[in-house]
């Protein structure tokens, strides 16, 4: 079942804030793992839009070190690509 854009617009002007807290680790995680889910060419829309505004707050929030560290998420020439690995030696 897909979310329509009235069900999200109900659920973005819901209750208030959702408060989470997290250690810097499991943000610079939770980062990486929004920027995979942003590659996907189907997610577009106003949810992608959303998990780039929170990429954007965590990143503004963890060490200024780790910030060109999260860009080169966004980046395709930091891709490290698909190296199929033979299994076949352990058998």
């Amino acid at each position: 079942m897909a979310i329509t854009e009235e069900a999200l617009a109900q659920l973005m002007e819901g209750a208030g804030p959702v408060q989470v807290e997290l250690g810097p680790g499991y943000a610079f995680i939770l980062i990486a793992q929004l920027q995979l889910a942003l590659r996907h060419p189907g997610n577009t829309g106003i949810p992608a839009g959303i998990a780039r505004e929170v990429i954007n707050g965590l990143r503004m929030q963890l060490p200024v070190a780790a910030q060109p560290l999260i860009d080169m998420g966004f980046d395709p020439q930091f891709d490290e690509r698909y190296q199929p690995t033979d299994y076949t030696e352990w058998v």
